[in-house]
């Protein structure tokens, strides 16, 4: 359960992070002298060559390794409308 000054300063925070006028005038020169580098948005360089990682042989791996998927579709028995209309429902917006 949060205490009083745990909320006071829950408070505070969206206070302080509000955007007045002032502060959305500020944000906008801030937003319109931005200039990014040019060698693009990340500034880490990558390493010269790829980074070889060592193969991992534990029980995981195996598994992920042995796991399959088989699926078995029959074409004699037709989709009910119903079934069709939630799967449409499923996936429209």
């Amino acid at each position: 359960m949060p205490t009083t000054d745990d909320l006071i300063a829950l408070d505070d925070f969206w206070e302080a992070s509000s955007l007045d006028a002032q502060r959305r005038l500020a944000f906008a020169a801030r937003a319109a002298a931005y200039d990014p580098p040019a060698e693009g948005v990340h500034r880490l360089t990558p390493p010269s060559a790829p980074l070889a990682l060592r193969p991992v042989r534990d029980r995981l791996q195996r598994l992920l390794a042995a796991r399959r998927s088989g699926r078995a579709f029959d074409d004699t028995t037709p989709l009910r409308h119903r079934q069709v209309e939630r799967i449409l429902a499923a996936i429209g917006p």
